[in-house]
């Protein structure tokens, strides 16, 4: 997949270049490569109590939203299902309910870039059903 050969190459180039800055090698590097709707997919809980549980509802009741990472333009999907949806004013809506629903989002990029966070400030890992 180019996606990953390019992230890949990416990573290799900032750890390089931090080790040349630093003289050390311990850095993580996480690069969001789609878009952050993804993540909100993933979270219903986080989605209906954003907008309202019937929108939460109309994701939740379709399969095809069980993979929220596998969709290639999650914004226009939010869009459809939650029409008072917009880029900036819905992503600050459903972010302040987004870490209360962390763990049981569905989006594996979530999930890993939260796990990275979690090794970044040392918690222990957190095992996640699903």
């Amino acid at each position: 997949m180019k996606i990953k050969r390019i992230s890949k190459k990416l990573n290799s180039s900032i750890k390089n270049a931090f080790f040349r800055e630093n003289k050390t090698a311990d850095v993580l590097v996480k690069i969001v490569c789609h878009e952050l709707e993804s993540w909100y997919l993933g979270s219903q809980q986080a989605l209906g109590k954003a907008f309202g549980e019937k929108h939460a509802k109309k994701i939740r009741n379709k399969s095809q939203y069980r993979d929220p990472d596998s969709h290639p333009q999650p914004s226009a999907d939010l869009e459809r299902l939650i029409p008072q949806f917009q880029k900036v004013g819905g992503a600050r809506e459903i972010a302040l309910h987004l870490s209360e629903f962390s763990r049981e989002n569905t989006s594996k990029s979530f999930q890993t870039f939260l796990g990275s966070m979690d090794c970044l400030l040392g918690k222990p890992k957190q095992i996640v059903s699903g």
